[in-house]
């Protein structure tokens, strides 16, 4: 259990904070595109290399904590 929760709740939260920040950013591209004359520019959104990164640690997390959940436990 020690290793269960704290890392199920850490996978959750990181899920959480990456789609949040995905969709935050994409909505803030999409409100405001920094033309002063009214005009409408076109956006390409990428994410970049911290993204990633954080995105590979949460696959390490879900690794982690499915091996908390599989290891057998005696009684």
């Amino acid at each position: 259990m020690i290793g269960c929760l704290p890392d199920t709740f850490g996978c959750v939260t990181q899920a959480q904070a990456l789609s949040l920040y995905a969709t935050g950013c994409q909505m803030s591209l999409n409100e405001s595109d920094g033309s002063s004359d009214g005009s409408r520019r076109s956006f390409t959104s990428l994410v970049g290399l911290g993204y990633w990164a954080f995105t590979i640690c949460w696959i390490a997390s879900l690794i982690r904590v499915s091996v908390h959940y599989l290891t057998p436990v005696r009684k």
